[in-house]
């Protein structure tokens, strides 16, 4: 069973710091994740639609009392939680359903003022873990489910323990001494060294993904024991704006000791605005007397300008795809002629003079046409959600007919791309017309590492070595975060014969993604046809540590554990297949009948075989003779 490790919730913080908490509640942190009464967005009240990209599909948004509902089709889907409550960006929606927490692929922008439906997909998933860890404090899996939680074990919002740890122990300590003035059993991040205390902000802040189960990352660990770095080849493709990546690479990160808190207050809704001058005066800026008065004093407008970041886009009508909620801050501190441009012509154009007005102009011309050279220069490189908002900085500052119809080309590409995966996703891989789809993928974006692998998989299974070898190569060069080319390389050689290179394979995608679980069960299959029965057992624990329902590294471990002679053990693993298949996978029931036979448990043994022989016989199995003569012996 899942324990709560000790989280008490931000209310029993308020027991003795209440001062603090309330300054808190006003954060955008505490409003990460809400509960329904946090929905703020007006377009549910009078009913509203939002049409998707998807032909026939739309959704409506409705009120009825305190009741927030979303509708699509004949199914209602009550607001049960809300991201953004109230926020400058998007609000999104997740509704409870038979312990499932369900995302709702729709968003109020409040910079819009209107509706928006996600780009990528219409239908109405389970949310990721992952996606639940950046936005609240705890919650409890229900074991023995994939994605399940419990609904009143959750503790909403990123709050005081998502920063501190645990409280239960501070709690109790204090409560049997409260004449006590120092903090016992807690733990104060701003005591960390530079690197722990970057770690608690990148859990979040950064482009990480999930090694083992999500909360389990604690303020004082490395980051790296439980979350992987993945480093995006260009901004578009960040899964956060990865603040905390960006800030490392600029020289004021390099040469100081400054830390996100050194210009975020955690406990502030709004800081930072003066953290530049705790490093540097006014003369440190020798373009600071070129500029207006008026705006000497904004370091972070020049230097951390805002701009428009792809990787979290809308839908809102129809000629308007792959919309931005709206810019964010460069955390890359750095010079940027066309960030000093924008603070200046924002200046400009609230003159009245005709000079001001004049230069104003003649800014907005240059400003702009630097941005159409970026667009198309994202554009040659294929990176066309990048090109999208190159090309939406040059029409927020001059509206172009022209410009918006090239932008609209480049997203007609993308939305063809879109829809080609969408129409593989529904397509059997064992059809030619997958391969079609692929190949057209391809055709419009060479270096796309997801259609390299698929493509490089079907060839696999169907005989054509060599053009899976290309493609399956190709995954790591269009996408260095990506393993997946390098374990299905790794399955080839494996069933081909050469575990050995199969092994080789498996440790360079570890290096890529460690702990990824099919990686692992490659390797332990490899390594077990190599009769490395202790090291694959390793590899087989791995996989079900992330993945537990995995039939095969069930029943491969269970036959690993026999030829290490742990029957008993075996049959654990081998039951568990049995159970997760359904009782309706004869090798899953023989590999248990074996199990049985090395435990020493014949009748049981004799049983399991039986039915085995009948799924087999049932199903048309090749293994049923197999079965048959295995169970004489037993007679």
């Amino acid at each position: 069973a899942v324990v709560n490790p000790g989280y008490v919730g931000i209310e029993t913080c308020a027991e003795c710091h209440d001062q603090r908490v309330a300054a808190v509640k006003t954060t955008r942190h505490y409003l990460a994740c809400t509960p329904a009464s946090g929905v703020k967005a007006p377009g549910f009240d009078p009913p509203r639609r939002c049409d998707t990209r998807f032909p026939g599909v739309h959704f409506e948004m409705s009120r009825s009392g305190e009741t927030f509902v979303i509708t699509a089709g004949e199914k209602q889907y009550p607001i049960g939680l809300v991201y953004g409550s109230g926020g400058k960006r998007d609000e999104m929606y997740f509704s409870w359903q038979d312990g499932r927490l369900l995302r709702i692929p729709v968003g109020w922008l409040y910079p819009f003022d209107r509706w928006g439906a996600d780009v990528d997909t219409a239908r109405i998933l389970d949310t990721h873990p992952s996606c639940l860890e950046c936005h609240n404090t705890w919650i409890e899996h229900i074991p023995g489910t994939p994605i399940r939680y419990r609904q009143d074990s959750m503790l909403l919002g990123v709050t005081c323990e998502r920063c501190h740890g645990p409280g239960r122990e501070h709690v109790e300590f204090h409560r049997k001494h409260p004449q006590e003035e120092s903090a016992r059993a807690i733990l104060h991040p701003g005591t960390l060294s530079r690197e722990r205390l970057m770690d608690v902000c990148a859990q979040c802040h950064g482009n990480t993904r999930l090694l083992g189960k999500p909360f389990t990352f604690r303020p004082g660990q490395p980051l790296e024991t439980t979350y992987r770095t993945v480093q995006a080849k260009h901004r578009e493709d960040d899964t956060t704006t990865n603040q905390v990546q960006y800030l490392q690479e600029s020289k004021c990160y390099q040469k100081s000791k400054m830390t996100c808190i050194t210009c975020h207050n955690p406990h502030s809704p709004r800081s930072g605005e003066g953290g530049c001058r705790k490093c540097h005066t006014p003369a440190s800026c020798s373009d600071q007397p070129n500029q207006p008065e008026a705006i000497r004093q904004d370091c972070v407008g020049c230097h951390m300008p805002q701009h428009i970041w792809m990787n979290s886009h809308f839908y809102t009508t129809s000629d308007d795809h792959y919309l931005p909620v709206a810019p964010r801050s460069e955390h890359r501190i750095g010079i940027y002629p066309w960030g000093k441009q924008a603070v200046l012509l924002a200046w400009l154009r609230k003159q009245t003079d005709a000079k001001s007005r004049a230069e104003a102009e003649r800014l907005a011309e240059q400003l702009s046409e630097y941005w159409l050279k970026e667009a198309e220069a994202r554009q040659r490189a294929g990176r066309l959600k990048g090109a999208v908002g190159a090309f939406r900085e040059a029409l927020q500052i001059t509206p172009s007919p022209a410009a918006r119809e090239r932008m609209n080309a480049v997203i007609a590409r993308q939305t063809e791309l879109d829809d080609l995966f969408a129409r593989f996703e529904s397509t059997d891989p064992r059809n030619p017309e997958a391969v079609q789809i692929l190949t057209k993928i391809l055709q419009l974006k060479p270096d796309d590492a997801r259609a390299n692998a698929e493509l490089g998989t079907i060839y696999s299974v169907t005989g054509r070595r060599a053009e899976a070898i290309t493609h399956l190569q190709a995954v790591a060069r269009c996408d260095p975060s990506d393993s997946s080319g390098l374990t299905r390389l790794a399955w080839m050689a494996n069933v081909e014969g050469r575990p050995e290179e199969a092994v080789v394979f498996c440790a360079q995608a570890e290096k890529i993604h460690p702990g990824e679980p099919m990686n692992h069960f490659i390797w332990g299959m490899a390594l077990a046809k190599q009769q490395r029965w202790q090291e694959a057992e390793r590899h087989f624990r791995i996989t079900l540590r992330r993945s537990p329902t995995h039939v095969g590294a069930n029943q491969a471990i269970s036959e690993t554990l026999r030829h290490l002679r742990q029957g008993e053990e075996a049959v654990k693993f081998a039951r568990r297949a049995v159970r997760l298949s359904e009782s309706n996978d004869s090798e899953a029931l023989r590999a248990l009948a074996e199990a049985y036979l090395a435990a020493k448990h014949i009748p049981a043994a004799r049983r399991t075989l039986e039915q085995a022989l009948a799924v087999a016989e049932r199903n048309n199995h090749p293994q049923a003779a197999t079965i048959r003569n295995r169970l004489r012996e037993l007679r």
